[in-house]
């Protein structure tokens, strides 16, 4: 129904332990920034269509200050600007995510 339920953001904070071979995926039509130990992993921002973008821990590795074995915060930020057909699409093989309490 045109005219509720959009012009809305998420935001999420977690935290993950590092292990080679993982990645994390979004496809929407969304804006969306991923922030992996402070720093951008993905930018997805603007109007568009649906798009997909994916961090490859192992590819983004040095970039985002991370390595194997060790824990790191995600901080993911989305906003739904679109007043109709709205799509948001999380895949990985990160195996668990820890809440982040934030004040």
């Amino acid at each position: 129904h045109l005219g509720r339920n959009f012009l809305f953001t998420t935001e999420i904070h977690v935290m993950f332990k590092y292990s080679a071979g993982q990645k994390f995926s979004f496809r929407g039509d969304d804006d969306l920034w991923i922030f992996v130990n402070g720093k951008l992993a993905l930018d997805l921002g603007g109007m568009h269509g649906a798009e997909e973008g994916t961090i490859d821990f192992d590819a983004q590795a040095a970039a985002l200050g991370i390595s194997p074995g060790n824990s790191y915060s995600m901080d993911i930020f989305h906003a739904e600007r679109h007043t109709d057909l709205s799509n948001f699409k999380f895949t990985t093989n990160i195996s668990c995510f820890t809440p982040v309490v934030v004040k």
